[in-house]
């Protein structure tokens, strides 16, 4: 990595990275693959990837290059407490040592290895998930690598890309491990159930026949279990079944189970239902007809499960994978540049596909001008606020909580009784309720985001943390362009005294070439002084000091 590379080429190779890592769902390939992005960007001829395991307070290598092979087996461990390593994991900072005769942290044995076989500095980055410690990164250079802020700022969106990346991989780990679980117990189920009937072998949890000439429906003890009700009041016949399916599920099931019906094979439905205690669960059951020798249905069974914990987590994680792709559309368009208003659109038009918005809104404040500017508008929060529109600040109130970082939810508009001319416009447009998050960089409150959701129940914990993460990239983009305006306007500057300066001088080189002109004349004259004094037979002063040489 060039030492002297700019922010923005920096952050580039922050996005190579993650696209690198994109995509993997296996721990050791994840490793594998950051180790080689990290050493082709920093050349550095050393890297270990570790994995913090915080039972055992240790961190275990996963992935290595560089070292000897006793290093880079995966069972080599290295302890929390006493290694410059865990030191650094611990205090979620990226650190580095230029020198390593004068590193205190790390252990005199490490320390003494690494000189030599001749290392001179070392760089460490945590690997975090928010403010959660995962693992940590060495990097090992042959030279001095003192670390610069813009390294700093480099290291540090690696931290967060491979945290967030691990992460990930450790939530698919989780669920293939549910996965699997669940697939083992239905086997054993199935082998328990060898001599019941087919309808039975079909079931995960729960096992029905309906009777079509009776039009009743015989099910087992795990069903009503699902339904939550007990045998006693549990639907005897399919008419007494429809009202627990969700009223938006009912017509399309009716049409699903009369076409599976029509089939000769097995047929899958999914749906949801609705217990007596207002719980929603997802089922899903797999069900096949048996017909009479002419071909009339005579019976049908299946299967009745609860998959709602499986839908969940596909939706965790599909949620997950959105807010990923998300945060690197706006680091994207930060890196090329993009001006704040498409940042800011981009990042709204994105957080509506995870939460459907009523309203939402971006701004940034303008502190010296006591107003505030509109970054983004999704779907017009009010009347007449466009993009770029310079309001008083009194229109977004700013209350002390958002200068610690902290989201503020208004739960009712109608209940405040001071209401500033934004929060009345959008009460009288039949929004009630609003979040509104800080963008902010460091202890700096640079600007907030605003969103009216469609439906406050779609809103989850983990969706408000969303919205944390997409603040502080909101904060560096409105920080970077802070930046690049100081440094627009100190060239400015620089090039008016520039302009001075060479007026100055050129007002000094016009006055030199007159006195060289002047000079010129006496001279002549003196010269001619001489040959007048010589003509009349008198000899000039020998040492005059206008005298030049002919």
């Amino acid at each position: 990595m060039d030492r002297a590379a700019p922010q923005t080429e920096l952050l580039r190779l922050a996005v190579d990275v993650a696209d690198a890592i994109h995509g993997v769902e296996d721990l050791k390939t994840l490793a594998e693959k950051t180790v080689a992005a990290l050493s082709r960007i920093t050349r550095s001829p050393r890297i270990a990837f570790y994995l913090y395991r915080p039972e055992e307070q240790q961190l275990q290598v996963i992935w290595a290059r560089g070292f000897d092979r006793a290093v880079c087996d995966v069972s080599a461990v290295l302890p929390v407490e006493g290694s410059f390593s865990g030191y650094v994991m611990r205090s979620g900072q990226v650190q580095g040592c230029a020198d390593l005769e004068k590193c205190r942290q790390m252990s005199s044995h490490t320390k003494r290895a690494l000189l030599q076989a001749g290392f001179r500095s070392i760089v460490v980055v945590p690997v975090l998930y928010r403010d959660e410690p995962l693992g940590v990164i060495d990097l090992v250079f042959r030279d001095s690598r003192p670390l610069q802020e813009s390294d700093r700022v480099f290291y540090f969106s690696i931290s967060r890309i491979v945290g967030m990346a691990l992460k990930h991989v450790q939530h698919v780990q989780r669920l293939r491990e549910e996965i699997q679980l669940r697939t083992r117990r239905e086997k054993e189920l199935e082998n328990y159930r060898e001599m019941l009937e087919e309808a039975e072998e079909l079931a995960a949890f729960g096992s029905w026949v309906y009777d079509f000439s009776t039009g009743e429906i015989r099910r087992s003890r795990e069903i009503f279990q699902i339904l939550g009700v007990p045998p006693e009041k549990a639907p005897a016949s399919l008419e007494d079944f429809w009202p627990y399916i969700h009223e938006a599920d009912r017509e399309r099931v009716r049409a699903e189970f009369q076409e599976g019906i029509r089939s000769r094979g097995e047929s899958r439905l999914r749906f949801r239902i609705v217990r007596p205690d207002k719980r929603v669960r997802c089922i899903a059951v797999r069900m096949r007809v048996q017909r009479d020798e002419e071909g009339n249905p005579r019976c049908m069974y299946g299967s009745f499960q609860d998959v709602t914990e499986l839908v969940e987590a596909q939706e965790s994680v599909r949620r997950y994978s959105q807010q990923l792709e998300t945060l690197r559309n706006i680091d994207r368009l930060i890196i090329s540049g993009k001006s704040l208003a498409e940042i800011g659109h981009a990042s709204l038009k994105g957080l509506a596909k995870l939460i459907p918005l009523h309203r939402g809104s971006i701004v940034r404040f303008l502190w010296e001008e006591n107003q505030v500017e509109v970054l983004a508008a999704y779907r017009q929060p009010v009347a007449g606020l466009q993009n770029g529109s310079i309001l008083p600040i009194d229109h977004f109130p700013v209350p002390k909580s958002l200068y610690s970082g902290k989201i503020q939810i208004v739960d009712d508009l109608s209940t405040r009784e001071q209401r500033s001319p934004v929060e009345q416009q959008l009460l009288d447009s039949g929004i009630r309720s609003y979040i509104k998050v800080p963008i902010l960089v460091g202890s700096n409150l640079l600007g907030t985001l605003h969103i009216a959701p469609v439906n406050w129940q779609d809103v989850k914990k983990e969706d408000l943390e969303f919205l944390q993460e997409v603040g502080n990239v909101l904060g560096m983009a409105i920080r970077q362009q802070q930046l690049m305006e100081e440094n627009r306007r100190s060239a400015e500057e620089l090039e008016r005294k520039v302009e001075e300066k060479t007026a100055h001088l050129r007002k000094i080189l016009r006055a030199m070439a007159g006195r060289e002109v002047r000079m010129a004349e006496l001279k002549d004259v003196i010269r001619q002084l001489r040959r007048q004094l010589l003509d009349a037979g008198l000899t000039p002063v020998a040492d005059d000091p206008l005298t030049t040489e002919e």
